[in-house]
C-alpha cells in the first residue's frame, strides 16, 4: 500500500507539475500571441501608410509624365518653327542676294556707260581745243 500511495503522490505530483508546466506555458503563449498582435497591428498601420505614400507617388509621376509628354510635344513644335524660320531666312537672303547682284550689275553697267559718255564728250572737247590751237598755231606759223 505504501507503494501505492507512493505511486499515487507522485502521480499527483506529476499532474500538478504538468498543470503547472501547462498554465505557464500557456500564459507565456497569450503573452507572445498578444504581443504579435500587436505587432501585426502596427504592421497593418505601416503598410497602410506606404500604400498611401505609394499611391501618392504614383499621382506625382503619372503628373510628371504627362508634363513631359507636354514640354516634349512643344519643345518639337519650336524646333520646327526654328527650322522654318531659318527657313526663310535663307530664301530671304537668297533674294537679296540675286537682287543686290543685279543692282551692283546695271549700277556698274551704268557707271561704265556715264564714264565711257563723259570720257569720249572730254576727249573730243579736248581733240577740239588741240586742233584749234594747233590750227592757230599754223596760221602764226603761215603769217609769221
Amino acid at each position: 500500500m505504501n507503494t501505492l500511495l507512493a505511486s499515487l503522490l507522485t502521480a499527483s505530483v506529476a499532474v500538478v507539475l504538468l498543470l503547472l508546466v501547462y498554465f505557464i506555458t500557456r500564459s507565456n503563449y497569450s503573452v507572445r500571441a498578444a504581443a504579435a498582435e500587436a505587432t501585426v497591428t502596427q504592421l497593418t498601420v505601416q503598410l497602410g501608410a506606404r500604400d498611401g505614400e505609394l499611391n501618392a507617388l504614383r499621382g506625382q509621376l503619372a503628373t510628371e509624365q504627362s508634363l513631359r509628354v507636354c514640354a516634349q510635344t512643344m519643345l518639337e513644335g519650336e524646333r520646327q518653327s526654328i527650322i522654318d524660320q531659318k527657313n526663310t531666312l535663307d530664301e530671304a537672303e537668297q533674294k537679296l542676294t540675286t537682287v543686290f547682284e543685279g543692282l551692283a550689275s546695271k549700277a556698274l553697267a551704268n557707271n561704265t556707260t556715264a564714264f565711257l559718255q563723259l570720257a569720249d564728250a572730254t576727249l573730243k572737247s579736248g581733240a577740239v581745243k588741240e586742233l584749234s590751237q594747233a590750227d592757230r598755231r599754223d596760221s602764226w606759223d603761215l603769217s609769221g
